[in-house]
Protein backbone atom coordinates (compact mmCIF):
# COMPACT_ATOMS: atom_id res chain seq x y z
CA UNK A 1 0.00 0.00 0.00
CA UNK A 2 1.70 3.36 -0.91
CA UNK A 3 1.97 6.11 1.77
CA UNK A 4 -0.99 8.72 0.04
CA UNK A 5 -3.26 5.69 0.07
CA UNK A 6 -2.33 4.97 3.81
CA UNK A 7 -2.78 8.86 4.85
CA UNK A 8 -6.28 8.59 2.66
CA UNK A 9 -7.30 5.29 4.88
CA UNK A 10 -6.19 7.22 8.38
CA UNK A 11 -7.69 10.10 7.88
CA UNK A 12 -11.52 8.56 7.09
CA UNK A 13 -10.85 6.46 10.25
CA UNK A 14 -10.19 9.24 12.05
CA UNK A 15 -13.04 11.12 10.66
CA UNK A 16 -15.46 8.27 11.02
CA UNK A 17 -14.28 8.03 14.87
CA UNK A 18 -15.25 11.38 15.44
CA UNK A 19 -18.36 11.03 13.52
CA UNK A 20 -19.56 8.18 15.92
CA UNK A 21 -18.60 9.96 19.14
CA UNK A 22 -20.53 12.90 18.01
CA UNK A 23 -23.83 10.58 17.47
CA UNK A 24 -23.17 8.82 20.54
CA UNK A 25 -23.17 11.64 22.51
CA UNK A 26 -26.26 12.69 20.94
CA UNK A 27 -27.81 9.76 21.10
CA UNK A 28 -26.97 9.40 25.28
CA UNK A 29 -28.87 13.05 25.42
CA UNK A 30 -31.51 13.12 23.11
CA UNK A 31 -33.25 16.58 23.26
CA UNK A 32 -30.89 18.14 25.62
CA UNK A 33 -29.56 21.57 24.05
CA UNK A 34 -26.18 22.49 23.47
CA UNK A 35 -24.52 25.35 22.16
CA UNK A 36 -21.92 25.67 19.52
CA UNK A 37 -19.19 26.96 21.66
CA UNK A 38 -19.10 23.52 24.10
CA UNK A 39 -19.49 21.25 20.63
CA UNK A 40 -16.78 22.94 19.30
CA UNK A 41 -14.61 22.34 22.97
CA UNK A 42 -15.81 18.26 22.96
CA UNK A 43 -15.35 17.85 19.83
CA UNK A 44 -13.26 20.28 18.15
CA UNK A 45 -13.92 22.87 15.06
CA UNK A 46 -15.12 19.74 12.32
CA UNK A 47 -18.15 19.09 14.78
CA UNK A 48 -20.36 21.01 12.66
CA UNK A 49 -19.37 18.70 9.47
CA UNK A 50 -19.71 16.12 11.43
CA UNK A 51 -23.32 16.90 12.70
CA UNK A 52 -24.08 16.97 8.78
CA UNK A 53 -22.83 13.76 8.03
CA UNK A 54 -25.01 11.81 10.76
CA UNK A 55 -28.01 13.65 9.33
CA UNK A 56 -27.19 12.87 5.92
CA UNK A 57 -26.85 8.74 6.68
CA UNK A 58 -30.22 7.69 6.17
CA UNK A 59 -29.97 4.85 8.73
CA UNK A 60 -28.78 7.04 11.60
CA UNK A 61 -31.30 6.84 14.05
CA UNK A 62 -31.20 10.30 15.33
CA UNK A 63 -31.39 13.65 13.37
CA UNK A 64 -29.54 16.34 14.96
CA UNK A 65 -31.20 20.03 14.84
CA UNK A 66 -30.11 23.21 14.73
CA UNK A 67 -31.49 26.88 16.01
CA UNK A 68 -30.28 30.56 16.91
CA UNK A 69 -31.95 32.35 19.51
CA UNK A 70 -30.37 35.61 21.18
CA UNK A 71 -29.18 35.26 24.41
CA UNK A 72 -29.55 38.01 26.79
CA UNK A 73 -27.24 37.09 28.73
CA UNK A 74 -24.50 37.20 26.40
CA UNK A 75 -25.92 39.98 23.98
CA UNK A 76 -25.83 37.88 21.37
CA UNK A 77 -27.27 35.36 19.14
CA UNK A 78 -26.50 31.60 19.85
CA UNK A 79 -26.41 28.60 17.92
CA UNK A 80 -28.30 25.63 19.73
CA UNK A 81 -27.82 21.74 18.64
CA UNK A 82 -30.06 18.83 20.04
CA UNK A 83 -30.55 15.54 18.88
CA UNK A 84 -34.00 13.93 17.87
CA UNK A 85 -35.11 10.23 17.44
CA UNK A 86 -35.07 10.09 13.47
CA UNK A 87 -38.98 9.93 12.28
CA UNK A 88 -40.66 10.85 15.55
CA UNK A 89 -42.54 14.22 15.41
Amino acid sequence: MSSPSLQSLLVFEHRDRRRTKVEKFFLQNVGTRFSTHFLHERFGPSVRTRISEINRRPDATIVIRNTYCFDLEQAREVSTYWAEIRGVE
